[in-house]
């Protein structure tokens, strides 16, 4: 089965088809610097065992929201950034859902609303990049994180 899934830094068009979730086996999923459109599938994640732990979708032309209930339980890296992003930094990126997140990049979208007081009670957590959103509200207490 596939492990590896290097794509990044070509011109890739096109959208992300939700048959992407049918490598759940495969642990680097790199999509970034392309030009992928539309929204991400709203099933990554679903298919079991999910063994992704860095994916990527940096630097494409991705719109809408990033999908809630994604259940990367074994992410150590998520990087959404330079995209077009809308809404809320999705509410279930949390200890609970992804006890092995260490970075997060959502930078340069146009995500709105709080940072979730959540993310920062993440005990593996190392790096957050949020800049360049419209991020309002106040910046969450930092836990024992």
């Amino acid at each position: 089965k596939l492990r590896h899934l290097y794509l990044n830094n070509n011109k890739l068009t096109g959208t992300i088809s939700p048959q992407i979730d049918n490598l759940n086996l495969a642990e680097h999923i790199y999509l970034g610097q392309n030009y992928l459109n539309g929204t991400l599938p709203s099933n990554i994640g679903t298919n079991r065992p999910n063994n992704w732990r860095f994916f990527s979708v940096y630097d494409n032309k991705l719109t809408g929201s990033i999908p809630l209930n994604m259940r990367l339980r074994n992410a150590y890296q998520l990087d959404f950034s330079h995209n077009q992003f809308e809404g809320e930094i999705p509410s279930d990126i949390n200890e609970e859902n992804y006890s092995k997140l260490r970075m997060l990049y959502v930078c340069h979208n146009h995500l709105n609303g709080r940072i979730p007081s959540s993310l920062m009670e993440m005990k593996k957590m190392k790096v957050f990049y949020f800049n360049d959103n419209m991020l309002a509200g106040g910046i969450p207490e930092v836990g024992d994180a």
